[in-house]
């Protein structure tokens, strides 16, 4: 959903690969940007990993946020990593 255009903001529920690779495919098909931003929150019965490769190609910069759910990654935990790479951190990467 694009819930502001200046700056463009859109939010989607994404939650597992196939969801999230959906997503990159369909940003870059319906929008053009400068830097994408990927603010993250994912519950901890997901996979992780996946959501985050799947959205890699496309971003630029990552946000660690977390859910109301009591199942939610802590943005701290060792498993806020992009796979074989860097962490993911709670703050912009360049």
């Amino acid at each position: 959903e694009v819930m502001s255009r200046s700056p463009l903001l859109v939010v989607d529920g994404a939650h597992n690969p196939g969801g999230a690779a959906a997503l990159a495919r369909t940003l870059a098909e319906a929008f053009t940007w400068n830097r994408m931003h990927v603010i993250l929150a994912v519950s901890s019965n997901k996979d992780l990993d996946g959501v985050v490769a799947a959205l890699a190609p496309i971003a630029d910069a990552w946000f660690a946020a977390t859910n109301d759910s009591v199942r939610t990654w802590e943005p701290s935990g060792s498993r806020w990593r992009r796979p074989g790479t860097w962490p993911l951190p709670t703050t912009s990467s360049s």
